[in-house]
């Protein structure tokens, strides 16, 4: 599903690569974008967490968040949601939960407007991290929406028990 939105937007632009960028070339900048993509993608959801929680006053500084490893594959908004839920603040928490996966949508928006841009076709490097910068934050939006509704914990379930409306 997901290359299929990506499909019309990539057209056959990397093919005309294989004439100038030599392969090995090709796959470096791939995994340096993937990467970058991933990190830069990551730390936008968990700041929005982070910003939205600062900006309602549950939060003393929005950049304070667990970063967990090099790896940001723990990274957490470092959100107390349960005190959010005990103190009677579900309509704050439910917008902080929701907050993250609307930067995502926008982000994903964003990168495919600038992703037909002839500017951005013509710098190889550019075009490959917000290839996959889009893909990145279409990914969160499919992880979250459909496989994470009915999930006990996380983005879905604090904005529905905030809410107090069914997944």
């Amino acid at each position: 599903m997901i290359c299929m939105i990506l499909a019309p937007v990539m057209e056959v632009r990397l093919m005309d690569w294989d004439k100038t960028l030599p392969r090995l070339t090709l796959v470096g900048l791939t995994v340096i974008s993937i990467v970058a993509a991933f990190d830069i993608s990551t730390l936008a959801h968990e700041w929005t967490h982070a910003t939205v929680a600062w900006l309602l006053g549950h939060k003393d500084n929005p950049f304070h968040i667990y970063y967990g490893d090099w790896s940001l594959l723990n990274v957490n908004e470092a959100v107390d949601y349960r005190s959010l839920f005990a103190t009677g603040q579900g309509t704050a928490a439910s917008a902080i939960g929701i907050s993250a996966l609307i930067t995502n949508a926008v982000l994903f928006i964003a990168s495919l407007h600038w992703l037909s841009r002839k500017s951005v076709n013509q710098r190889k490097w550019l075009y490959l991290l917000l290839y996959w910068f889009a893909l990145m934050n279409i990914s969160e939006l499919y992880s979250y929406i459909p496989l994470r509704t009915f999930a006990p914990t996380g983005d879905i379930r604090n904005f529905v028990t905030g809410l107090a409306i069914s997944p």
